[in-house]
């Protein structure tokens, strides 16, 4: 049976083209008021009420930064912690000389996360750059890089919302690994449905059917940042994720937004 996407959480095609650029462009700025020598490369999700940007940096840390805005439209800065559960790693045993029961030791060792409110994208992204400084003190105070983890998302998002207009569908984003390839799911609330992917290095199909018909479209872009990272080429180099299998929406099947991963079994450590 097919469903309809959940409107509380999934963005518009055309709100998310905007809003996606948005937060890319504060997150720009305040790397200059923030300065911290950090490469960043920004994911797109819609994930337990945030929708935003997860911020992917080259180096192993315990802590994932996402910034975004809520279902309501207030602007977030969520900071999610993961234990060290490494198989052989050493683990806290006492307190003060008093041993720690095994229930309190495994509670020591699952993921937290908090969300931060902020009065617009500026003070969010600034709060983003202020955490970066704090989990990167031994880098040099120089100003950061911010890129696309997918060469043109919000380009290709904004040629899409253009070329369906007359619909303006819902787009949700798993934030997994590849999901570029497999395709951005996009749905309609009389059941038309479709999938923005990336076939190759940066050619973007979109595909899309309704009652009035079916469309197709490719185009390739040819101005992407030179230094924008590659998701099919890069993304293993930024993180080892575990995530949940997500399979190709066909035409009978549900909606994949029904199968959204939740956040303590999609995440592990950026490494």
């Amino acid at each position: 049976m097919n469903s309809a996407p959940n409107r509380s959480t999934c963005p518009r095609l055309s709100e998310a083209a905007r809003f996606l650029a948005d937060v890319r462009r504060h997150l720009a700025a305040q790397s200059i008021e923030c300065p911290v020598a950090v490469t960043v490369h920004v994911r797109a999700i819609d994930e337990d009420g945030l929708f935003g940007y997860e911020l992917l940096t080259e180096r192993e840390t315990h802590t994932s930064i996402a910034a975004g805005r809520t279902a309501a439209g207030r602007c977030v800065l969520r900071k999610t912690t993961y234990g060290d559960g490494a198989r052989g790693s050493i683990r806290l045993a006492s307190v003060n000389g008093r041993l720690v029961s095994p229930s309190n030791r495994v509670s020591r060792y699952h993921v937290q996360r908090r969300d931060y409110p902020f009065p617009d994208l500026r003070s969010t992204a600034r709060a983003a750059w202020t955490e970066l400084q704090r989990l990167f003190p031994d880098r040099p105070e120089a100003n950061g890089s911010v890129y696309e983890n997918v060469q043109g998302l919000e380009e290709s998002l904004a040629i899409a919302s253009t070329r369906l207009a007359g619909w303006d569908p819902f787009v949700d984003f798993f934030g997994l690994p590849n999901e570029a390839q497999m395709g951005y799911v996009l749905a309609a609330s009389a059941g038309e449905r479709g999938l923005l992917s990336l076939q190759h290095s940066n050619t973007w199909t979109l595909q899309w059917t309704a009652i009035s018909g079916s469309l197709v479209n490719s185009w390739t872009l040819a101005d992407v940042h030179p230094n924008a990272c590659d998701d099919m080429n890069q993304e293993a180099g930024l993180h080892n994720r575990r995530v949940v299998a997500r399979r190709l929406v066909e035409r009978n099947q549900r909606w994949a937004g029904e199968e959204r991963r939740q956040t303590r079994d999609r995440r592990t450590r950026n490494r």
